[in-house]
């Protein structure tokens, strides 16, 4: 890529670097764990939380193996996406998370903590769930991602599958438009 990064072999968080999202535990993780041959690359800005941020980056304390790009868009986002072995979305806190929709429509493994719009979207095979919160058990499923390459591949293609039947963008927008073009009923009684 174009950071100089290994395709498949880095675990890519996207979002913005808030405590909600718990990026702080993601690092934490990457840290004990230290898998051979990978990076840690945290897309995304700051919304007012330049002390978290400085946090976080004096966690990874000059670590070369942990990358902060700060916002990326277009095709640079993208290419970071798309190369990623992993794509982790540790956060607490979620509506429809559209940073994951994408890395499912990509085709990236995903490993998601348990709360209930993460269920919603992975479940059935299509990524692997940690207990929110819990870094032994993010740890340990990390872990067994980049273990089991091809599992992990298998639940990508199923989550990609998923989100081109159910989320795509295209029959999202003319669904809308039906509505639209419905004629205009009040309900009588």
């Amino acid at each position: 890529t174009s950071l100089g990064l290994t395709q498949n072999r880095y675990i890519v968080f996207l979002g913005r670097l808030v405590p909600e999202k718990c990026p702080d535990l993601l690092l934490q993780a990457f840290q004990q764990l230290q898998p051979d041959g990978w990076k840690l690359v945290f897309v995304g800005g700051n919304s007012d939380t330049t002390s978290f941020t400085s946090s976080l980056s004096k966690m990874a304390a000059g670590n070369p193996n942990i990358l902060f790009t700060g916002e990326l868009r277009g095709s640079q986002l993208a290419e970071i996406v798309r190369g990623a072995g992993l794509f982790v979305l540790p956060s607490n806190l979620e509506g429809l998370p559209l940073a994951m929709l994408e890395a499912m429509q990509e085709g990236v493994p995903i490993l998601a903590s348990n709360i209930l719009p993460h269920q919603q979207l992975l479940n059935e095979g299509r990524g692997l769930l940690f207990k929110a919160g819990d870094l032994d058990d993010l740890i340990t499923k990390i872990s067994w991602a980049i273990d089991h390459p091809d599992a992990m591949q298998v639940m990508a293609n199923f989550a990609g599958d998923y989100v081109k039947l159910n989320h795509d963008w295209g029959s999202i927008a003319l669904k809308t438009l039906r509505v639209y073009e419905q004629p205009f009923r009040l309900n009588s009684g």
